[in-house]
């Protein structure tokens, strides 16, 4: 088994960089060919763009979503942490003490926006962990405290996925978000449908009024 912690270690390294030397530029071509594919600096794939655009997309509207349920969930105090078979409010918790004290100390500030970073971070992997698919989750923070705190290998046992281990419960929980989305979505265009209808009324109440207004003054003075 190979050693975790100098797995580990080894992403604080720098990318090692490697030089091929060519007798004729002539084969340039190919050795970048070789090592990237074809990619062309003079072609472009709209197919490859459309779906880095998707993509954006996708990550903006996830942003959007993770954000909004992040706010509700502590203004609200639901259940973030999963203990035993409960949901307990620990991060809204944490916030509100966390306030408390920073206020009455307010030149802790630096230091709290900084430990607000990591606890962000904590939090999405806590979220992470807490997925019905056992392929959505990932490690804890302790599992890797662990194998940096230890010689080599993670005390910590490696979970086995069993065949088809919550497939119900992962499957319910993508439909639930892909309901989610199609019905925000249609909200979305029901209310630019309407905005639109709204402006193109407004549009024709301001036409009509500059009609009346571009009549003759001098009418009422002839009578």
């Amino acid at each position: 088994m190979e050693n975790e912690k100098a797995l580990l270690m080894s992403a604080l390294q720098a990318t090692p960089r490697h030089h091929v030397n060519m007798k004729s530029h002539r084969t340039l071509p190919v050795a970048n060919f070789t090592c990237y594919g074809n990619h062309d600096e003079d072609c472009y794939d709209v197919q490859l763009l459309r779906s880095y655009v998707n993509e954006m997309i996708e990550l903006k509207r996830l942003l959007v979503y993770a954000v909004g349920d992040s706010i509700s969930s502590l203004i609200m105090w639901r259940g973030q942490v999963k203990v035993g078979s409960k949901h307990l409010p620990l991060h809204s918790l944490l916030a509100f003490f966390g306030g408390i004290y920073v206020v009455e100390r307010t030149h802790l500030l630096p230091g709290f926006f900084f430990l607000t970073i990591a606890w962000m971070m904590l939090a999405s992997s806590i979220n992470r962990q807490q997925h019905p698919s056992p392929w959505h989750r990932t490690n804890s923070f302790f599992y890797y405290l662990s194998i940096l705190l230890s010689n080599g290998n993670s005390p910590q046992k490696q979970t086995l996925i069993r065949p088809m281990e919550n497939h119900k419960e992962a499957a319910k929980f993508e439909s639930n978000w892909s309901h989610r989305i199609s019905t925000d979505q249609d909200a979305a265009w029901k209310k630019w449908e309407l905005q639109n209808e709204m402006n193109r009324i407004g549009n024709q109440d301001l036409n009509t009024e500059e009609s009346k207004a571009s009549t003759d003054p001098l009418g009422e003075n002839i009578r």
